[in-house]
């Protein structure tokens, strides 16, 4: 996958992609620009400032970053349109151009398929998934046509959705992560999707 990475429009460099996972390693890369700060953005024509990636460091003669995102964040932001790299530019010490508001933090991504914000009660159908997953606090989403049952954990703590031990992804995030339980169209437990 590439992308062009457009300043002012201009086409100056590139955002190359390499799926890994349900991730993308992405690398951005454009010349060196003594005395200017960088800030690379992935986005549309229409919506430039999709997702901040971060400020662009020198490495010889050339502007590079890199960055991991979900492959379900670059899906989502396809939807807008065609894709593209945008850089924000200014000198250090000088204030962003006033018609271009600051960049905000991203919330943390998880590495999970989906926001951590997309998780919500378990379906009120009655359901021995639901009924299993309902006994240790858990959420659900559904997202791309399945459904994710989800329970916080940590190693060595007792594991509430047992009976599904077999299928269960443990996904690792920041103290602790997510005993993840997928099911499919019918409703039924599977492995997680790749």
């Amino acid at each position: 996958m590439e992308w062009p990475i457009m300043r002012d429009g201009e086409n100056i460099g590139r955002i190359t992609g390499q799926r890994e996972g349900r991730n993308i390693q992405l690398c951005g890369s454009c010349p060196f620009d003594a005395g200017w700060i960088y800030r690379l953005y992935l986005g549309t024509d229409k919506q430039p400032r999709g997702v901040y990636l971060g400020v662009m460091l020198p490495e010889g003669k050339r502007f590079v970053l890199r960055k991991t995102l979900p492959m379900a964040r670059l899906e989502k932001l396809e939807e807008n349109g065609e894709l593209s790299g945008h850089i924000i530019w200014h000198r250090p010490g000088k204030p962003e151009p006033a018609e271009v508001p600051a960049p905000t933090e991203e919330p943390p991504m998880t590495p999970l398929p989906f926001p951590e914000s997309a998780l919500g009660p378990l379906p009120e159908a009655e359901h021995y998934v639901r009924a299993v997953f309902a006994a240790c606090g858990g959420k659900y989403v559904e997202w791309e046509g399945r459904g994710y049952w989800l329970t916080r954990g940590k190693p060595g703590e007792p594991l509430g959705p047992v009976p599904f031990f077999c299928l269960l992804t443990w996904v690792p995030w920041k103290d602790s992560g997510w005993w993840v339980l997928c099911s499919d169209e019918q409703g039924e437990p599977c492995c997680l999707p790749e």
